[in-house]
């Protein structure tokens, strides 16, 4: 399973690595700074929150003994991650060893790869280029180009 998958943080767009903390779990890292940890499958992390297998090709994040996310393998290889019994977003293998990430409405919102130190990379994509896209001179506007932060648990 990818990191990225179920990565619940909103630290900004851009960048993100993830580097093995030696003892089976990840921490995540933006503008060099660690701004997330993931602990292994069935280990409770220091924000009290649980990834435990599902009997659907799946994890579940449990915080608080309540179900944060809920995933389930799809017929592309990768994983929908429900919120709330809703859809939040689908994920699908991608030929970098990663995963692309994407919104409920099939729009893309991340990519992560292999980074070749025993983690891998994240890049987040979700902008406002498409409504820039829109205007006859994009290029005039681009200095209202902008990135949504990468929030993998916000509501829909």
């Amino acid at each position: 399973m990818d990191i990225f998958e179920d990565f619940d943080a909103a630290y900004g767009n851009g960048h993100y690595t993830s580097m093995s903390d030696g003892l089976g779990g990840e921490n995540i890292m933006h503008d060099g700074m660690v701004v997330g940890h993931e602990a292994p499958l069935g280990t409770m992390s220091a924000d009290g929150s649980m990834r435990v297998l599902n009997n659907e090709g799946g994890t579940d994040v449990i915080n608080g003994g309540q179900l944060q996310s809920h995933s389930v393998a799809n017929p592309m290889g990768g994983q929908d991650i429900y919120h709330d019994g809703e859809l939040h977003h689908i994920t699908t293998p991608n030929p970098m060893g990663g995963v692309n990430v994407y919104d409920s409405n099939m729009h893309l919102e991340g990519i992560s790869m292999d980074n070749g130190i025993g983690g891998e990379n994240y890049l987040a994509m979700t902008s406002n280029v498409d409504a820039i896209n829109q205007y006859d001179n994009p290029l005039a506007h681009s200095a209202e180009c902008h990135f949504a932060p990468f929030d993998v648990a916000k509501p829909i």
